[in-house]
């Protein structure tokens, strides 16, 4: 996927296991071409209001998967790639 990705292009993985996102995240960690990859697990927890108080349900569903992303970098030694679909009309 990279040499078909423009610079300055968001990548965006879920999944819903874990741990292939973390070997992932490490690669791109290790590598010039991806800037700050990031890995997020989304929540969304209901909460119980009461008078005077307020907290979390205990008995929430767990999260439903993992995001990883990051941004493309390209380098001053690679060509840009050319830009697919739209022409220009004269």
């Amino acid at each position: 996927m990279l040499p078909r990705l423009a610079g300055s292009a968001q990548i965006v993985v879920f999944s819903e296991l874990l741990q292939p996102l973390v070997q992932l995240s490490q690669h791109m960690a290790q590598s010039r071409d991806y800037l700050a990859p990031s890995l997020t697990e989304p929540t969304l927890r209901k909460y119980q209001v009461l008078p005077g108080r307020m907290h979390p349900e205990m008995n929430g569903l767990p999260a439903s998967g993992f995001i990883l992303s990051a941004t493309r970098v390209i380098g001053d030694d690679e060509p840009a790639p050319a830009r697919a679909g739209k022409r220009r009309r004269n």
